[in-house]
């Protein structure tokens, strides 16, 4: 059975490897599979784990140009100082170091950010089109293969059963991470020809071998990444913090102008984090007065989750002109005792602005007239002219 860490929040695209809800299987699985009382701690921050395993995918690629890289591993043209054939096995060595030292130093946010990025790249592994130069083959329709196995581990999950802490018993921790994930890409590599020989020269849309394949991926992807987080944890040396109880929500306002201009929207930026310092992922709400008003992820590289900002439109504000209205926030989730704030902000008047003719020195009226007069006395001169050009001619 498929845990319910899951399915929180994701809606599946096909544009990543495993897909969002792919990622999160792999993930949340390896979290059961870890001692306690980490095990406990990753499934009391499931939705954190989750979500930060698919930011490489859905910030990092968009933030930072050397993101892509660390997502495959091109085995047949590999070259160590041409980044652009991968990095994925030296990804995961760079994050597993820097998820240990935050473990050591209390940085549970930085702890959750490089466990999702290694769960990620430990998963993208995994997928046997990441571990080769010729990654999106395509059918004879034309197809792309690579969204195909993309898609596979979601569709066909309930063919196979995931496994379980009693399947693996104690884990094994990593001797070496760097070289293990060159172990698994080229394990990945040789379930190729299968794949392709079914999808391509058969031309078939799917068979029970790339069913057994797809089992033997996710099952190896979550032991895989256990072990590998189980590696950081020893290396760190720490026991997880004790989750307080009640576990307060807290709301910090970062940014917020103490006056606005009712003409401009306005912004409020804050973030939410719990009794531990973790930053919450929720949905918070805002109102002004008492109308409501939007609140967004403000996701960034440095902050991509738990920082929140609040849009007050001109429309809205012109409505508070003159007065000081208060903003209030409010961040609540399962689990976790409610937090409010409030922000008073004050609204400067509606300046309007009027145009005004200067003074003529006659009415208009008197005006019009007098040009009046100045034409017909042009045109009767004008007449004139002609006439006694006429009568000469004559």
């Amino acid at each position: 059975m498929v845990s319910s860490l899951i399915v929180i929040g994701y809606q599946a695209t096909p544009v990543y490897a495993w897909w969002a809800i792919g990622h999160a299987i792999i993930a949340s699985r390896a979290a059961e599979l870890l001692p306690q009382p980490w095990s406990g701690f990753f499934n009391y921050y499931a939705l954190t784990v989750n979500e930060t395993t698919i930011y490489p995918d859905s910030i990092y690629k968009t933030a930072d140009p050397n993101e892509d890289p660390r997502h495959f591993i091109d085995l047949e043209i590999w070259n160590p100082n041409k980044p652009e054939t991968g990095t994925l096995p030296f990804a995961v060595a760079q994050y597993t170091a820097e998820m240990s030292q935050a473990i050591k130093s209390g940085d549970w946010n930085t702890m959750f950010i490089d466990a999702g990025r290694v769960a990620h790249y430990v998963g993208d592994i995994h997928q046997p089109y990441h571990a080769t130069v010729n990654y999106n083959p395509r059918n004879k329709q034309g197809t792309g293969l690579h969204g195909v196995l993309d898609a596979a581990l979601e569709t066909h999950v309930n063919e196979f059963k995931l496994v379980s802490k009693s399947d693996v018993g104690h884990l094994q921790p990593v001797q070496n991470i760097t070289a293990f994930m060159f172990y698994i890409a080229w394990q990945s590599h040789s379930f190729l020809p299968a794949i392709n020989r079914t999808l391509i020269d058969e031309e078939e849309s799917w068979s029970p071998e790339l069913t057994q394949i797809i089992d033997n991926r996710t099952n190896t992807a979550i032991v895989s990444l256990a072990r590998v987080w189980y590696t950081v944890i020893l290396n760190a040396g720490q026991q997880p913090p004790q989750i307080p109880s009640p576990n307060k929500l807290r709301i910090t306002i970062e940014s917020a102008p103490q006056q606005a201009a009712p003409d401009k929207a306005l912004s409020v930026s804050f973030t939410v984090s719990d009794g531990l310092g973790i930053r919450a992922i929720l949905k918070p709400k805002a109102s002004i007065g008492n109308i409501p008003v939007e609140v967004y992820d403000n996701q960034g590289l440095e902050t991509p989750f738990g920082k929140y900002v609040v849009v007050i439109q001109p429309d809205i504000l012109r409505s508070f002109a003159g007065s000081s209205p208060t903003l209030n926030l409010v961040a609540d989730k399962a689990g976790f005792e409610q937090a409010t704030s409030q922000l008073q902000i004050q609204i400067s008047q509606t300046q309007t602005t009027t145009t005004t003719q200067p003074p003529s020195s006659l009415p208009i009226e008197i005006i019009d007239i007098v040009l009046l007069v100045v034409v017909i006395a042009i045109l009767g001169i004008g007449l004139r002219f002609v006439l006694r050009r006429l009568l000469k001619a004559r």
